[in-house]
């Protein structure tokens, strides 16, 4: 078990991130070890009372494989997102070198490497953006650290997020050639997480978080519900809490991995799994399948798709909100266009207002004079 760290000094990386305040003056400082950083905190916090200057000692600049390195345990681990921007965070240095020195990396080279990405790896705009973000953090973090030489982040703009866009869902038809495809090669794992993620709307983090405990029956609803929380950062993308209903599909996927799971496994985890062991049968499926050139053929689209049938189907826009665990409404109005049905109530209202058997109201205006 590590020793709890001395109040003003964070473990940042494989280093140690010394802060000192005194009456409005700061000091900060990066130290190799923990004695190190133990003795430096001793020093300054003498200076800082005495007022003393302290003269920056001389930086080394950092490459962007050494931002990396401390951006992942400072910024990204443990979280959902972590494999992730791990992965949009390598394809910076696959561009600029692993060797290459943060601090040239200003609001020209990020405009180059937008233009790379969308340009010569025709990247679409959302994945631009992750790519940039990736980036962003990366020297955000660093800048935090006396040691990495570089004391400001530049601008770094990514392409501005489309509106209106379609959102795309899988065709019964799809959803079967998926399904074939996987049981043909073996893939019943795989073909289960499709299975509950279209089912239930579920993200996929939120999927591979479901424990045991999780899949809980219900008085009101006979198929039972799954209970999302979230574990260790995984799971919930707002933090909120909430149970999902299951379908009759669903449930038959869930209730046989839970007989399957063996009482003294080490893990509770009904689908333990994650988005990395998903996505290379999934772009195998997706070239198989002919789906290469289409950049919405992803796992989430399974998401998208339950959302969609149910709007399809006549769901309220709040319930579907509250079933796929959207903040707010907004998101949610993104699949309005599927649901025409208050529209063909209004023109119902419509026709019964100008049914011929009522009594027609003049509109002209009386005559003056």
């Amino acid at each position: 078990m590590s020793s709890v760290l001395p109040r003003g000094i964070r473990k940042r990386g494989s280093s140690y991130f010394v802060d000192v305040s005194y009456k409005g003056s700061r000091l900060t400082q990066t130290c190799a070890t923990l004695q190190e950083a133990k003795d430096a905190q001793v020093l300054m916090k003498a200076e800082v009372r005495q007022g003393v200057e302290r003269k920056s000692p001389p930086r080394s600049v950092w490459t962007l494989r050494q931002a990396l390195d401390a951006t992942i345990p400072d910024r990204w681990k443990g979280k959902s997102g972590e494999a992730s921007m791990t992965i949009f965070a390598n394809e910076a240095l696959k561009f600029f070198g692993e060797d290459h020195p943060i601090t040239s990396i200003d609001t020209e080279a990020g405009k180059e490497y937008i233009r790379h990405c969308r340009d010569r790896l025709k990247n679409a705009d959302s994945t631009i953006n992750k790519k940039v973000s990736a980036l962003r953090v990366m020297l955000v973090n660093a800048a935090e650290y006396r040691a990495s030489g570089l004391t400001a982040v530049p601008e770094l703009k990514a392409p501005a997020r489309k509106k209106g866009g379609r959102k795309r869902f899988f065709s019964a038809q799809e959803e079967a050639a998926i399904l074939d495809t996987l049981a043909v090669w073996g893939k019943g794992d795989h073909a289960d997480c499709v299975t509950v993620l279209i089912q239930t709307g579920l993200r996929p983090v939120e999927l591979y978080a479901i424990e045991r405990q999780d899949v809980l029956p219900s008085p009101q609803h006979k198929h039972g519900v799954l209970m999302i929380y979230g574990r260790e950062g995984n799971g919930t993308k707002n933090g909120e809490n909430r149970s999902v209903p299951m379908t009759a599909r669903a449930a038959e996927v869930v209730y046989r991995r839970l007989a399957e799971m063996d009482s003294t496994s080490n893990t509770a985890l009904v689908f333990p799994f994650n988005n990395r062991w998903m996505r290379h049968t999934w772009d195998n499926v997706r070239d198989h399948l002919g789906m290469s050139d289409d950049p919405q053929f992803v796992t989430y689209t399974c998401r998208h798709t339950c959302a969609s049938r149910m709007v399809m189907q006549g769901i309220p826009l709040p319930v579907v909100q509250q079933w796929l665990g959207h903040s707010n409404i907004t998101q949610t109005m993104n699949y309005a266009h599927l649901s025409p049905t208050t529209l063909f109530n209004a023109a119902a209202s419509m026709d019964d207002y100008n049914d011929p058997d009522d009594k027609v109201v003049s509109l002209e205006r009386p005559v003056v004079g």
